[in-house]
This record gives structure tokens, C-alpha cells and sequence, in this order.
């Protein structure tokens, strides 16, 4: 970390959200107060008071919808609506618009935190919110959706979105299916009629950055179902019933070519699947999108040192989350790196990274989730003022500090 600091030395706050606790801007906020605080009047351990840049940061699950807002500014507005919840029940939900620009973020629509732990089973919950929301910003004007498809609660394949759409689904006797459908009537499901060109015109943008496919080992349900509430048995029936129900979508786009296993396709229990097919949707990754909208390479290159984090860190972190790209764009530039989470479950090391954790001071981690703002303000504090003494030096004959 043989970084210099200038009289306005930047640091660059680029922070996911503290899940159950913290927005990305609100742990950017702490932090920002504990640096502060350890610079005090006589800029602490830079010898002068930062220039601290605060840039709201997602990945697509829980929390994009506030830092897309943020970076848009006064030209979005917060279009509140009513739609079908998770479970079947009326909702209330909100998308952001900005001129012919709209953003919905799934975890709103049909998350997994609308869904209380006793409830959650993704056998019974359908995705078809998410369709309305799509409808409610096209008739706001809408020609360019993005959706972001983190953090769902659901594993119906889109079947639900597809049925808000306006498709119908048949089952062996030619019946038609019930609304809403969830992920236990995927077996039922045979035939696939057609539901017109109700989002015409209309350019859609499906953000995830997972790559499973629909189906197997690696495939939506045996990933991520069981953490949706779903046991051994429900596994199962709904591997079973994304099978059975791809297959009948897929014979529905007469001869088209379509790969039901195609990278993404698994994204939100299947939810990528139907975007891509059946709303000409354009797959896009996290990261890709999020670079993008806050220009964070060219802000990670004028800074001087970069802070991130995120409510967990653990293995995974470095492998495709947000964090991991923060880090390569570091590596890039660099830049050195700290990084805050509320636990860090992490073996990660390295020279230019330092990571500092909430349940350094606190051993219990429900007060680290009740109490996330105060103690992220004192762990910042704390790291600035002692924890990286030796990496902040002041330079002889100047009021520069070496990082």
C-alpha cells in the first residue's frame, strides 16, 4: 500500500449494502463519519482531511434499486404500485423511471425477504408480480426495462411472469391453469399458447451475475432451492416441473432454436430463461452494468485509496461478486483496497487489501445487524486511526501521507 496521499487526497467509497441492516449509501455514510473521526482537525493519520466520494453500489440482487436511484438523480421518479406478491397476495411494490427508462428490481417484486422464514417455500411462490411491474412501467412509458433479478424467492421458471404477460398454460386435458401458477404446477403444465405482443416496442435488460443453467447439478433448483425453503422432496417435483415445463415452452417457439441450459438461463429460479425467450430479453452481468451507469473505473483511477465491503464476506466474495471486481479494478489502477463487512468469513490475503469486520468489537452478530451503523462508524474509526498507522505515514517536510 505504498499509495501517496495529496493535501486533497480522494477516497473512494464504493460499498455494497450490509443486507438486513445497511443501504449501500448508508454504510457509505458510516464509514465517511468514522474516517472523519479519526481525522479530526489535523487530518489524523493523512495529515489533512480527505476528499471522500461516496458511490452507491449493487449487484443486482437486494439494494439495486437505491443506488440505480441515487446515480439517476432528480430525473427518476418512484412509481409506487399494486401487484400479486410471492405468495399469491396483493403487494405493493416500486419501480424507478427516468424518461423512457425503467428499472425494477425483482427483490421488491417477489424476493425472498417478503417472505417470512416459516413461509418460504419456492413450491408456492410465483413470479407473476414481476409481469404486472413490467406492464405498470411499459404504461408509464417505458421502451427500456431493466430488470434485475437478484435475490428472489421464487422457482417457477417465469411462469408466472409469462402468465402476467398474457400467455396461457394448458395442462393434459386441456384445461387452463389457474393464476396465478407457481413453482408446483410446473408439472402440470403441457401446452403453452402464445400471449401476443403486449410489451411491443419495448427493449428489455435482464442484470444477474449468476451463470447456472436451467436444469441439473448446477441448474437453478439444485443450487439455490433449498435457501428458498424448498426440502429434498420439493427439490425434486420442481426439478422435475422446470424439465417438463422448458420443454413445453420450447416446443411453443415453433422451431426456433433455444437452449434451455444456455449460461444465466437459471438466474432467479429460471427467470432468465423466460426473459431471454419469451420477452427478447438481452442477459447482462452485474458488473457490466453497474461499471457502466457509475463510471466507477475512471473514479477507482483518480483515487487515492478505495473502500468497499458488503454485509458478509466470505469465499464467494472474490469470485465474481462485487467485491472481486472492486478488487480487480484495484489491481488495475493500483490502487490499494479496505474493505468493511459485518463478518468476514474470508481467508483472503493480500498486500494491497486490508479487510476490517463489525465482529471485531462485537462478538454478537444480531446486535452487529441491530446496531450496523453506530459499530460500522466506530470499526472505520478505529482502522483509520490505529489499525493502519504504518500504512499512513506522514512524509518528512510535507503534509502528504503515504497510504
Amino acid at each position: 500500500m505504498e499509495r501517496i496521499f495529496k493535501k486533497s487526497g480522494k477516497i473512494l467509497l464504493a460499498v455494497d449494502k450490509f443486507k438486513g441492516s445497511l443501504t449501500s449509501l448508508e454504510a457509505e455514510s458510516a464509514i465517511e463519519e468514522g474516517i472523519l473521526d479519526s481525522a479530526g482537525m489535523d487530518g489524523g493519520p493523512f495529515g489533512c482531511v480527505p476528499d471522500i466520494v461516496k458511490l452507491p453500489m449493487a449487484d443486482g440482487g437486494d439494494g439495486s434499486l437505491e443506488a440505480v436511484s441515487a446515480v439517476w438523480g432528480p430525473s427518476c421518479r418512484r412509481i409506487r404500485c399494486r401487484i400479486t406478491g410471492p405468495l399469491g397476495e396483493p403487494a405493493e411494490t416500486e419501480f424507478l423511471i427516468s424518461g423512457e427508462r425503467a428499472f425494477i428490481e425483482m427483490a421488491k417484486v417477489c424476493g425472498l425477504v417478503m417472505v417470512s422464514e416459516s413461509e418460504r417455500n419456492p413450491l408456492n411462490t410465483t413470479t407473476y408480480g414481476l409481469g404486472e411491474t413490467m406492464l405498470e412501467a411499459y404504461g408509464a412509458g417505458a421502451r427500456q426495462i431493466f430488470v434485475s433479478i437478484g435475490g428472489s424467492a421464487t422457482n417457477d421458471c417465469g411462469a408466472g411472469m409469462m402468465q402476467a404477460l398474457g400467455y396461457e398454460f394448458l395442462d393434459s386435458e386441456g384445461e387452463v391453469l389457474g393464476i396465478p401458477v407457481s413453482g408446483r404446477d410446473l408439472v402440470r403444465i403441457k401446452r403453452v399458447l402464445p400471449g401476443g405482443n403486449i410489451l411491443a416496442g419495448c427493449n428489455i435488460t435482464a442484470i444477474c451475475d449468476v451463470t447456472n443453467p436451467l436444469l441439473g447439478d448446477n441448474g437453478a433448483t439444485m443450487v439455490y432451492g433449498r435457501q428458498k425453503g424448498a426440502d429434498d422432496a420439493g427439490l425434486a417435483l420442481l426439478e422435475a416441473g422446470m424439465g417438463n415445463f422448458s420443454a413445453a415452452a420450447l416446443c411453443s417457439l415453433r422451431g426456433r432454436e433455444a437452449d434451455p441450459d444456455f449460461p444465466g438461463a437459471g438466474a432467479a429460479g429460471g427467470v432468465g430463461f423466460a426473459l431471454k425467450y419469451f420477452a427478447g430479453a438481452t442477459l447482462l452481468k452485474g458488473e457490466e452494468f453497474f461499471m457502466e451507469l457509475t463510471g466507477i473505473e475512471a473514479l477507482v483511477a483518480d483515487a487515492d485509496l478505495v473502500v468497499g465491503g458488503e454485509g458478509s464476506i466470505d469465499s464467494q466474495s472474490f469470485y465474481g461478486k462485487l467485491v472481486s471486481w472492486l478488487y480487480a479494478l484495484c489491481r488495475k489502477y493500483n490502487k490499494p483496497l479496505v474493505l468493511f463487512c459485518g463478518v468476514n468469513k474470508s481467508r483472503f490475503s493480500a498486500p494491497d487489501c486490508r479487510i476490517f469486520a463489525l465482529n471485531d468489537i462485537e462478538n454478537d452478530v444480531s446486535r452487529c445487524i441491530s446496531h450496523a451503523c453506530r459499530l460500522l462508524r466506530k470499526r472505520a474509526c478505529m482502522a483509520f486511526s490505529n489499525e493502519m498507522k504504518g500504512l499512513c505515514q506522514k512524509s518528512e517536510g510535507s503534509s502528504l501521507s503515504r497510504v
